[in-house]
């Protein structure tokens, strides 16, 4: 079995958020490209000869690169701790670009700005630091966990490892570089190609390990699990009024009433209700053990549940729901795989909260320098390039984001490598700071949704999505 792109970005992706927050940035996935034909496709390549790492990065990365680290008792290679740290730099500026973070007069992330949460991170570089040290520990423990079920890839992927170097070869004869000078402009002076392509074979010895935790570890219980049909009339505890609270749960209740045993009614019911703005949400979903709110897992899975029940619960995060159960559905393959390396991400994710592993570097960090010319960062830089005062708790959301199409770790960093590659072709192509509405529609980051609040499968389509 072989763990989608997007399964196993997730796996990095959420021991980032476990310890965090339970708030979760939810981004759509573009990591399923195939790495060969993704390189192949890049816009036209430009002399790149005379362009030097700060020409790409600007001036204040390259102090945050070189520092040695050790997992376990090992020392791990210059080049693959770096790519962690360029890959974290590349994610912080694209929330850069959105007037998220502080920016630089270069176009990137101000790693000299102070931070939003002093009680976290003095600065940004902090930030990064600790994004790029987790993520890198991270790719280190899934390795080790691979090395010690004795997996090793096999002939077909080392051959497929091959074949991505060599497209890369042909793109760096294309931009007047060497295979070798070509790491170097990306990833820095200690990449070279034998570097790069231990980075590429920890990625596939993750998906590895990935694909045999999950075929271990879904269980029938997993696989088949109810179905609910229902309708949110919101009214969350915290903030509406008593008169809104009533007036929901009476919508709740008529609904109920009117579509009495039949399943197929309260479809047509509700979606009409949704189509006149009475109704916040209706679908069907799935529900999962530990996914839901739990006043809606709680309904779901009471014993005395039948096929055909029809009721109204409320749940103080959301509001009144009519609910009707639809009984058991099987869940698909990728569906039970997210769920696994869910569990997954939470155990790699508490052995690095209770330090089961050896991790760190004895090489201490220098504040970033201020770029020449920046104004005091004290505002955000929006993507036209004007500053706005910052909003109290925008900025926040740094401790927690999750960029699903360029997640970095172990388990990524083929889709880095095409992402990466791409925005810096356009950024030396076009000579601007901001990207154009084609890359704005694809890359933005998605709203905050926190993960208490979620009460259904968010991969589940409903009516919502389907207007937008």
């Amino acid at each position: 079995m072989k763990i989608t792109k997007k399964i196993i970005t997730t796996l990095l992706a959420m021991t980032m958020i476990v310890s965090a927050s339970s708030a979760v940035v939810l981004a759509e996935d573009t990591a399923g490209t195939d790495p060969v034909v993704a390189t192949e496709s890049t816009e036209e390549t430009k002399d790149l000869s005379q362009y030097t790492f700060q020409n790409i990065y600007g001036s204040q990365l390259t102090a945050y690169l070189d520092h040695q680290y050790r997992f376990n008792g090992q020392d791990i290679p210059l080049a693959e701790s770096n790519f962690y740290f360029v890959n974290a730099f590349f994610e912080l500026t694209q929330y850069a670009y959105y007037g998220m973070y502080p920016q630089t007069s270069e176009g990137f992330v101000d790693l000299s700005a102070a931070y939003s949460d002093p009680s976290k991170y003095a600065t940004y570089g902090d930030f990064l630091i600790s994004y790029a040290e987790r993520t890198l520990e991270s790719s280190c423990i899934i390795c080790s966990k691979a090395q010690e079920e004795n997996l090793t890839l096999s002939e077909e992927t080392l051959a497929q490892i091959d074949q991505m170097i060599d497209q890369l070869a042909t793109e760096a004869e294309k931009s007047n570089l060497t295979l070798e000078q070509y790491f170097q402009l990306y990833y820095g002076p200690s990449c070279d190609q034998e570097s790069y392509r231990n980075v590429l074979k920890n990625y596939y010895l993750a998906d590895l390990y990935a694909s045999k935790y999950c075929e271990e570890h879904i269980t029938d219980d997993m696989r088949y699990v109810p179905n609910v049909r229902y309708a949110l009339f919101q009214a969350p505890e915290e903030t509406a009024t008593a008169e809104e609270k009533q007036t929901a749960e009476t919508l709740a209740n008529e609904l109920a009433a009117a579509a009495g045993g039949d399943l197929d009614l309260l479809k047509t019911l509700a979606d009409q209700s949704y189509s006149d703005g009475t109704c916040y949400q209706s679908s069907d979903i799935t529900v999962a053990r530990g996914q839901t709110v739990s006043v809606f897992e709680e309904w779901t899975y009471d014993p005395a549940r039948q096929e055909g029940d029809i009721e109204v619960i409320y749940a103080p995060e959301f509001g009144y729901f009519t609910v009707g159960y639809l009984g058991l559905t099987e869940q698909d393959q990728e569906t039970l795989d997210s769920q696994v390396v869910a569990q997954l991400s939470q155990e790699i994710s508490e052995s690095i909260d209770n330090g089961e592993y050896e991790f760190g570097t004895d090489q201490p960090y220098a504040p970033a320098a201020p770029v020449s010319g920046d104004t005091a960062p004290s505002g955000e830089v929006n993507p036209d390039g004007t500053q706005t005062a910052p909003e109290e708790g925008r900025s926040s959301v740094a401790t927690v984001l999750i960029i699903i199409f360029a997640v970095i770790g172990g388990v990524a960093v083929v889709a880095i490598i095409i992402i990466l590659t791409t925005y810096i072709v356009k950024k030396i192509n076009s000579g601007k700071k901001e990207k154009n509405a084609e890359d704005e529609a694809q890359d933005a980051p998605a709203g905050e949704l926190e993960e208490t609040e979620t009460p259904v499968d968010t991969t589940e389509e409903t009516n919502e999505e389907e207007d937008e």
